[in-house]
């Protein structure tokens, strides 16, 4: 087809000169500028900044937070795992022990409720059980059914003669509930009601020392338990585990101190105690033993406390003020009265002689009898307090002033009077 033609017979090419080259401006080569590395990294610097707009910063913003959230709960995950890894392997030696301690108790405890409770905590693993709780409960678990003993009558009779002061028939009355106490366990039964014992009276009327004089006549320890201001059962029945320090209660606590169920509670002004929103009134706990239960549940501990062997003491200055409820199921209710002139004299003359012995000054000093008359008529109270505190102060004078002199002493009703008339200035 195209034979006879030269394709390149039309075209002419001329010598190539690269300083003769134009560029888009006519300009030769050596008129634009060499690019060095100094000349791009001018170019690159003098490049303007890229702007973001706010919902792109928003965004980076929230971002950043969800990746340092999730570090953060991963950061403690490691560690949790770390820390129990640790206990475990620090408990690793210790494990074998603590599972044979723990047959063992389960194996010799009756208490099917204690079994319970310890097979639970143990199942909440190392890191969630408590071993407050744990110990506690195999301390319970422990404590043996322990025989109850009859009381010597006639060895409380004595012991209340020496602590109390007068109250003939209050005496009687304890004296009647200790026989009641003693004939149950002749016969081989409990009481078909807890044995609990109300008294009220005056402030200073021998209520808590009639609680000590029965515990030390039946040879029982005492846990004498101040319940005026306290807020709650929480005192009683302990708190639930859920609370932070939280812990068990005073009948829990009583028998864990003294290794037995056999115990003398003295639960002291009751009717002064307070309520609580979340935790109830401290005497509603108190009901189901009067109804006969016998046992007291701890609610730190998930137990029922068995107190069938104990002897509950309820002392209050207005009896009036405690619930309708708990008010008609005490059986043993015993009402204090105010003291007498006589009675308050007989008070002196214990307190002064008490006190006389204590400091080793009794056979060097004599007291006329009228004295003891006078500082009961001086003291206006319906108790014994402040008679108690006169002789006191009257015994100290007594003591240093025979100290001083060296010599036997005559306390006279007329001493006494100028004495009582010096306090009374000084007030």
């Amino acid at each position: 087809m195209f034979e006879g033609i030269n394709p390149l017979s039309n075209v002419s090419v001329k010598s190539f000169d690269k300083n003769s080259i134009n560029f888009k401006a006519d300009k030769k080569r050596s008129s634009y500028p060499q690019y060095t590395p100094e000349l791009q990294y001018d170019i690159v610097a003098k490049k303007p900044k890229k702007k973001y707009s706010v919902t792109q910063i928003v965004g980076f913003t929230s971002s950043a937070v969800v990746l340092a959230f999730f570090g953060l709960m991963l950061g403690r995950e490691l560690k949790s795992s770390y820390l129990e890894r640790k206990v475990s392997k620090a408990l690793k030696n210790t494990t074998k022990q603590a599972k044979d301690s723990l047959t063992d108790i389960m194996n010799n405890c009756d208490n099917v409720q204690i079994k319970r409770a310890l097979a639970e905590e143990y199942g909440k693993g190392p890191m969630m059980m408590s071993n407050k709780k744990i110990e506690a409960l195999k301390e319970l678990a422990q404590i043996p059914d322990s025989e109850v003993k009859a009381i010597d009558i006639e060895r409380a009779k004595k012991i209340l003669d020496e602590r109390v002061i007068g109250m003939d028939s209050i005496k009687k009355e304890v004296i009647e509930f200790l026989e009641y106490r003693n004939k149950c366990i002749e016969q081989g039964i409990k009481p078909d009601k807890p044995l609990i014992i109300s008294f009220d009276g005056p402030a200073g009327t021998a209520k808590t020392t009639l609680a000590q004089a029965i515990a030390e006549a039946s040879s029982l320890p005492h846990r004498e338990i101040n319940m005026a201001g306290a807020t709650g059962k929480a005192k009683i029945i302990g708190n639930e585990s859920v609370y932070t320090g939280a812990s068990w209660g005073e009948f829990a606590d009583a028998q864990l101190e003294h290794k037995t169920k056999n115990i003398v509670y003295t639960l002291d002004e009751l009717e002064k105690t307070g309520s609580s929103d979340h935790n109830g009134k401290a005497e509603d706990c108190l009901l189901p033993l009067l109804d006969g239960r016998h046992k007291i549940k701890d609610d730190f501990l998930g137990v029922d406390i068995d107190i069938s062997d104990s002897i509950v003491v309820i002392t209050t200055n207005n009896f009036n003020k405690l619930s309708e409820p708990l008010r008609t199921r005490i059986s043993y209710q015993y009402k204090i009265a105010p003291y007498t002139i006589n009675e308050k004299a007989a008070i002196a003359k214990f307190k002064f002689d008490k006190s006389m012995k204590y400091h080793k000054i009794d056979d060097k000093v004599k007291v006329d009898d009228k004295v003891y008359n006078l500082i009961a008529e001086s003291v206006n109270d319906q108790g014994g307090r402040q008679v108690t505190e006169t002789v006191q102060n009257l015994a100290h004078r007594i003591f240093v002033m025979q100290k001083n002199t060296n010599s036997n002493i005559k306390v006279t009703k007329k001493m006494v009077e100028d004495w009582l008339k010096q306090q009374k200035t000084a007030v």
